[in-house]
């Protein structure tokens, strides 16, 4: 069932599309660990360059699906306003001050996210 922390992890989505197959919720889960610490570090190195608008807005959208499915508090809002931000080529804080709250979540819920994972290990 989802982890016991709503506030940073909601889990719920994939629950309901996985239909308790644990197989399919660890592989999710590992992907997503894979791709989206990866994504998020790239993201970060962008935004801290902060002039290639278009890596940003790209880097942001590829991220937001995998928000959607693993939902870490702040993080698929943070992702839509910094692509937007990208997109319209805006300051560059808008850009950081969102990465800001959404690593901090991040990095937060990845040791439940790991958790969630380990204990569906098939």
């Amino acid at each position: 069932m989802p982890v016991a922390t709503p506030e940073l992890l909601d889990m719920s989505f994939l629950y309901d599309l996985a239909d308790n197959d644990r197989k399919y919720i660890y592989e999710v889960v590992n992907l997503y660990l894979n791709n989206v610490s990866e994504g998020m570090a790239n993201l970060e190195t962008l935004a801290k360059q902060g002039d290639d608008f278009e890596a940003i807005q790209r880097q942001a959208h590829a991220l937001k699906s995998s928000a959607g499915i693993v939902k870490v508090r702040g993080m698929y809002d943070g992702l839509v306003a910094i692509e937007t931000a990208a997109r319209d080529r805006k300051d560059s804080n808008v850009i950081l001050s969102n990465l800001d709250i959404i690593m901090s979540n991040f990095r937060d819920a990845l040791p439940l996210i790991e958790a969630e994972r380990d204990k569906n290990r098939p």
